[in-house]
């Protein structure tokens, strides 16, 4: 294992181990000699450094999910020129010794230790656990026993450790014990917060984390508890699956779970608003229930600092909030801290006096629960918090308790609005560079669906959503693209793969036969009345890919859907100009697009194509993996208008652009086999390759 003078560096590479230089990559420098400016940790390297590195800068949170691979690749170059840009840096690519020592300086902030204190992330314990820790078989067995309406008993409640069921202060209620809360409205909701700590409490001492890839059983949980799909980023869910916890304690639910998906969707609950619904239906539901909630005395609220992004964004948006500084910051146990580079966790602690802030985060350093300590009096630590949220006590739905006591509202807090100040009739619009997509991804989809929820209800349709879009930037068009697609809210027609034959012969000489599952069209926002296609980034795309196992299409793969389409529509060009990547272009082109559908008496679940140009994956990306890669748009003769082409900016989308998704794997002579192992092989790649052998077959 590499040593190295600097003891910080020395911490991390014990947790990383030794790790082998693969063929093709150069052994990475020592940590001391880029210390010491004598060598530059850079793209085409490996090694132990490389890990620390991409630990540290999954830390940032300015950047896709690393995987801790060790190796120096395209994406960890990526990385580390958007966190060169959130520094006003050169974005050259490479770590120097002033970029090390920041990602050092920035890794510390973000899980501050003493030397005195115990660590603050659980262990993934196995046999030999520290006494006083919960197994994740107790949890899991007894929320088992939860779902059965199992009676209380000493094998369905989760046990410490070393420590005997009938300890005092143990680890949580008995299992199946109804604890109502009392009181006024707000002394209840402050009894469901402690039930909802002492649950992150258990969660924490049970050492859940996950494998690197968003997945185990217990973070599993979380996410289908929120009713979502496993394998994403879970700092959200794990804050919901608390709340949910405290309420089912006292025989009820907390009903807002799904609001817990994102920082963006929590802030927006907080707010007063439905992130992925911006609808006037939606916005005048949530005033009148804002009105109703702080006339039982226990509204939600949203409690920022002064000059953070919390304030700034509640202020343009004319959403309620309440400024505060760190000496009268009313924060408690069991609210919501929302951090400005996406993340969620849960307030345990917050002390005025000394601006000491200790909270509980799931999908923390290591991919783990922990426990950390901020200082909202260091203007470092302070920056990294959007703002803390409290919960409504009607958001907790506790049958068979009476309703909360109506008390009025309560006292308006310093430079608070009023409690109910109107809200602007416009698109909310989401942060300004929202934050990189963390690259988790889902299991290759071997399936005949994809892999999204059902469509929310109350979703927008789709004219409704573009009308919402006017008026946003780029960016957060393409993050409110994102938010309505992974919510599920697509129409019926493009949850369904279909299959075409694909036919190569291999190096080997030997042919080879392929099926290969296709979506019928291109992705589309809204209802199966009212829908639209929506151009998207390579970002976007992936980030969708990624979510549902699936994978972008090859140029083959286009001229192999289009030469297998049931209808073949041809291109309707619109003219050139900056309006091409406008909303209003968006939803002209796809009416051009339905009426020729109509025309052709065809209906949306055949298997269509030749109306857009497809966004895809290409050898070509390797050489310029900061653009978009585009082909097709099919004449009526078979020849695609456009070429395969990297001459826009991976930020670039217009109408003409479309997403269609592949299955993540493909039937190969009678073995189903992951698309990213067929693009390998030498003998197969044929089949869904006309580039030869695709080494990474994803987007950059």
């Amino acid at each position: 294992m590499l040593r190295t003078v600097d003891p910080r560096i020395g911490s991390y590479l014990a947790e990383v181990g030794p790790l082998s230089v693969p063929r093709g990559y150069q052994a990475a420098p020592s940590p001391d000699l880029v210390l010491a400016g004598m060598a530059l940790l850079q793209l085409g390297q490996a090694g132990e450094l490389v890990a620390v590195v991409q630990r540290l800068l999954n830390l940032t949170g300015v950047a896709p999910f690393l995987a801790l691979s060790g190796l120096f690749d395209l994406l960890t170059r990526q990385a580390v020129q958007r966190y060169q840009a959130s520094l006003g840096e050169g974005e050259t690519g490479a770590v120097d010794a002033d970029l090390l020592i920041a990602l050092l300086t920035h890794g510390a902030l973000a899980n501050p230790r003493g030397a005195d204190q115990a660590p603050r992330c659980a262990p993934q314990f196995g046999s030999a656990a520290p006494r006083g820790s919960v197994p994740m078989s107790s949890l899991l067995r007894a929320d088992e026993a939860r779902r059965r309406g199992a009676p209380a008993s000493p094998q369905a409640r989760p046990t410490a450790r070393g420590v005997p069921n009938e300890a005092p202060g143990g680890v949580g209620p008995t299992e199946g014990t109804r604890i109502p809360p009392s009181g006024p409205a707000d002394a209840q909701l402050a009894q469901l917060q402690r039930a909802s700590i002492e649950s992150a409490r258990r969660e924490l001492a049970a050492g859940v984390r996950d494998d690197g890839r968003n997945r185990s059983p217990r973070v599993d949980q979380y996410a289908r508890d929120g009713g979502m799909n496993v394998g994403q980023a879970w700092c959200g869910f794990f804050t919901g699956f608390n709340y949910n916890e405290a309420a089912r304690e006292a025989g009820g639910r907390f009903t807002e779970n799904v609001r817990f998906h994102s920082m963006q969707k929590a802030r927006s609950y907080f707010e007063y608003r439905n992130y992925t619904n911006n609808s006037r239906t939606e916005n005048a539901r949530l005033d009148a229930l804002q009105e109703r909630q702080t006339a039982e005395g226990s509204p939600r609220r949203w409690m920022v600092l002064s000059g953070s992004g919390g304030e700034r964004h509640a202020a343009a948006n004319g959403r309620p909030h309440e400024v505060y500084e760190p000496n009268n910051l009313p924060i408690r146990e069991g609210d919501t801290a929302l951090f400005s580079h996406g993340h969620v966790g849960m307030v345990e602690s917050y002390d005025q006096r000394t601006g000491r802030l200790v909270t509980i985060e799931g999908n923390s350093t290591g991919g783990r629960v922990c426990r950390n300590e901020y200082d909202l009096n260091n203007p470092a630590h302070r920056a990294r918090f959007e703002g803390f949220g409290r919960p409504a006590r009607s958001d907790f739905a506790v049958e068979g308790q009476p309703a909360p006591e109506a008390q009025g509202p309560a006292a308006p807090a310093p430079n608070a609005p009023a409690p109910n100040a109107p809200a602007p009739n416009r698109a909310e619009a989401p942060p300004t560079g929202a934050p990189g997509i963390e690259e988790r991804r889902a299991a290759p989809n071997n399936g005949v669906s994809l892999g999204l929820p059902p469509r929310p209800e109350g979703a927008p349709t789709g004219s409704e959503f573009l009308a919402s879009t006017k008026g946003l930037s780029r960016e957060q068009r393409e993050e409110a693209i994102l938010q309505q697609i992974q919510s599920g809210n697509i129409p019926d027609h493009l949850r369904q793969f279909q299959e075409i034959e694909v036919r190569s012969t291999g190096r080997d000489g030997q042919a080879h036969v392929g099926k290969l599952r296709v979506l019928p069209d291109y992705l589309a926002v809204g209802s199966n009345e009212d829908f639209v296609q929506v151009p998207m980034t390579p970002r976007v795309a992936q980030a969708i890919a990624d979510r549902t196992g699936t994978s972008l299409p090859t140029r083959k793969m286009v001229d192999d859907i289009y030469r297998s389409a049931d209808v073949r529509l041809s291109p309707q060009p619109l003219p050139p100009g900056a309006q091409m990547m406008s909303s209003e272009y968006y939803a002209r082109h796809h009416g051009m697009v339905e009426s020729q559908r109509a025309q052709r008496g065809a209906s949306p679940g055949q298997l269509t194509a030749g109306h857009q140009k497809d966004l895809v994956i290409s050898n070509q990306l390797t050489a310029h993996p900061d653009r978009v890669a585009i082909y097709g748009w099919h004449q009526p003769n078979g020849r695609p208008i456009q070429p395969l082409s990297t001459i826009h900016e991976a930020s670039y989308a217009d109408y003409s652009h479309g997403v269609r998704l592949v299955g993540g794997t493909m039937n190969v002579d009678g073995v189903e086999r992951p698309i990213a192992e067929v693009l390998a092989d030498p003998n197969l790649a044929g089949l869904i390759s006309d580039e030869g052998v695709i080494r990474s077959p994803r987007v950059p």
